[in-house]
């Protein structure tokens, strides 16, 4: 496969931190650890988030540093609860 430009990455692993309780007015921090056989492919790694009980959803690139990525939800206020998920964009060489 690899000599027509195809590579199989079925491997990659996102493995959630749990978000904490946070205190109204600061920044929840989301993070994850991404791990693959061929870290170099792994691209961007998202953080699909919305309210609970909106239908509105917005999401933001996680930076890194080695495997951990990690990212900020707005600012919210007592009682906010924020539903999310991951999506990992992986690289493709030319």
């Amino acid at each position: 496969f690899a000599r027509h430009g195809i590579y199989l990455l079925s491997d990659t692993k996102i493995e959630n931190h749990t978000l904490t309780m946070h205190h109204s007015g600061t920044t929840p921090t989301v993070s994850a650890d991404v791990t693959a056989s061929f870290q170099a492919f792994i691209g961007d790694v998202k953080v699909f988030y919305r309210l609970k009980n909106t239908t509105a959803l917005d999401s933001l690139v996680l930076t890194h540093v080695g495997t951990l990525y990690s990212g900020a939800f707005p600012a919210g206020t007592s009682g906010q609860v924020y539903e999310y998920y991951f999506l990992n964009q992986l690289l493709f060489l030319q």
